[in-house]
């Protein structure tokens, strides 16, 4: 039995002029060695090119949500900090890349030329790494969905810390204004389907119900880093699985309030 089912998110990209701008580049070359010409950052710029620029933001009061196993909150209620971690460390790594139709289209092109991709696939990886990513949820329905509570946090015992949209972004970009080794901060919904985002704010349609909002930063020299968001606290509430035990709200919120946060929590569909 055919399990295909026709929609517009299985519809390859059109990539007859990107094969032909890269067929005029190699051709180019003129005896000048694959290693020599350096010819990736052209490829990739060409690629990004032909992406959509434009980036969704939430609005200002927008809530998002980080969600914790509960040995990671209890990290967050001390530290104060949010993490920021490589996106070529992210499980998926599909994440952040390009288009897999372009990426195609490249190795076809030096298939023909009887070269090997690994050079390309190294700079593809170099150029998801760049980026660090903080990943949250945007809250715009009452009930979350029920595989972020297992996924994220663990199980019910997780714990999700939420905050206005515009508040935490305002913050971010002051903080990293004064990081001498970040060249951007950018932030935004991801987009699942066609037309994809820029990369960090693109990923595949089977991770849609995830609804992502995205901090992100450029640091080629980093590997991750934290922001104090200490002076936001009292601003953060927290959210709660529909199936935490009373004891278990009970006794998250009163180690939050002895660390330094506020009294207000939210039980998910409650």
């Amino acid at each position: 039995m055919d399990h295909y089912i026709p929609d517009n998110q299985n519809a390859h990209i059109d990539t007859r002029e990107f094969e032909n701008d890269l067929n005029v580049l190699f051709q180019s070359l003129k005896g000048v060695s694959l290693e020599d010409a350096d010819l990736w950052p052209v490829v990739y710029e060409n690629i990004i090119s032909k992406i959509s620029g434009n980036i969704p933001e939430p609005n200002d009061d927008d809530l998002v949500c980080r969600y914790f196993t509960p040995t990671k909150f209890l990290w967050f209620a001390h530290q104060n900090t949010i993490y920021f971690g490589s996106a070529g460390g992210f499980e998926d790594k599909c994440d952040s890349d390009i288009p897999e139709d372009y990426n195609n289209c490249v190795k076809k092109v030096l298939y023909e030329r009887d070269l090997i991709s690994l050079v390309w696939d190294d700079y593809l990886d170099r150029m998801r790494s760049r980026w660090l990513v903080s990943c949250w949820t945007n809250l715009d329905n009452h009930h979350d969905d029920y595989l972020l509570w297992h996924r994220y946090a663990g199980n019910e015992l997780g714990v999700g810390v939420v905050i206005r949209y515009g508040e935490l972004r305002d913050l971010l970009k002051s903080e990293f204004s004064r990081e001498k080794d970040i060249k951007q901060f950018k932030s935004g919904i991801v987009r699942y389907s066609h037309p994809l985002c820029l990369p960090p704010f693109n990923k595949r349609h089977i991770f849609r119900n995830e609804k992502e909002v995205r901090f992100v930063c450029e640091a080629n020299l980093l590997a991750s880093m934290s922001i104090d968001v200490s002076s936001l606290k009292r601003k953060f509430s927290l959210r709660f699985s529909p199936d935490a035990p009373m004891a278990h709200v009970e006794s998250i919120c009163a180690v939050w309030e002895k660390m330094g946060g506020g009294s207000e929590y939210h039980i998910s569909g409650n």
